[in-house]
Formats: structure tokens, sequence, C-alpha cells
């Protein structure tokens, strides 16, 4: 199987794109107060992997995950830009596999989703210990579920996106 890809880039429609940040803010601050097990969501960080991916550019990648980031702290009871600095990494590693590797196909997005979950969630517990001196919290159980949870959550998720993609 080979991984690697070939050189394309897809264009998103704006339509797609504005809609899907919009709606996975929003869903991820409201859906947890209805739904418990939707703390396991990371609803921005899907559309951060997909989009960044999609469009293979790495600044797009940065800003596309600060601005999630700094969106989704405004909405959450979180520190002001604890999440924009960790979704500019999110969406510069995103862009840089979509670059490189051929994201297309299930193994590599399982592979990227399980991926970034996992150092989203480290890499924030890492700034929270580094900035705020709050201690660090792993929780690898809890870690691991997330990931396998939004594994098949973008799994379905970026099926629903492909439709709407376009060749550059």
């Amino acid at each position: 199987m080979n991984l690697h890809k070939p050189p394309r880039a897809s264009r998103i429609r704006p339509a797609l794109l504005w809609p899907s940040i919009l709606g996975s803010v929003l869903l991820q601050a409201t859906l947890p107060a209805i739904f418990s097990l939707a703390k396991l969501f990371a609803l921005p960080l899907l559309v951060i992997i997909y989009f960044s991916a999609a469009r293979q550019d790495k600044v797009f990648g940065i800003f596309l995950g600060t601005g999630l980031g700094l969106l989704q702290d405004a909405l959450s009871h979180s520190y002001l830009g604890l999440m924009g600095m960790v979704g500019a990494v999110d969406g510069y590693l995103a862009a840089s596999a979509g670059a490189k590797f051929d994201v297309d196909r299930s193994p590599a997005r399982v592979a990227l989703i399980g991926g970034l979950v996992i150092l989203q969630n480290v890499f924030a517990a890492f700034l929270r210990h580094a900035l705020l001196e709050i201690p660090y919290a792993f929780q690898t159980l809890r870690w691991t579920g997330s990931a396998f949870l939004n594994i098949a959550l973008g799994l379905v998720l970026f099926r629903f996106f492909d439709r709407f993609q376009r060749t550059a």
C-alpha cells in the first residue's frame, strides 16, 4: 500500500468551511451539557485536520488551528490562548501530513486523527503545566477512548466533507 501522496491539492468551498468552523465550535461548547460522552469529542480538531490536510498549506493550517482554538477558548471556561497554541500545532502537522501522505485513504486518516487527538491532549496538559503551573493530569484511558471515538466520528465526517471537495 502506497501512502505517499501524488502532487494534488484540493480546494475547499467556503460554503463548507465556514459552517463547519462555526458548527464544530458551537457543538463542542453545547453538546457536553446535553450528552456527557460528548466531552470526549474533538470536533474543532477534526475540522482542523480535514481542512488543513486537504489544503496542504502549512500557513493556512496554523491560522485555522489558531483561530478555531481561540474560538474554542472563548466559548469555554478554559484559559484564552491555550487551545489556540495547541490548534496551531495541530494545523501545521495536519497540513504537513496532507502534503506528504495520501490522507484520502482510511488507514492514513485513522493514524492522523488518532495521533493528533493524543498529541492535542498531551500538548495541552504540558502547556497547562508549563505556563499555568497546573499539575500534569495524564488521563491515558480517557485520551485513548477519545482517540477511538474521534477516529470513528472523523471517518464519517470526512466522507461527508469529501462530497463537497473539489480538485484545484
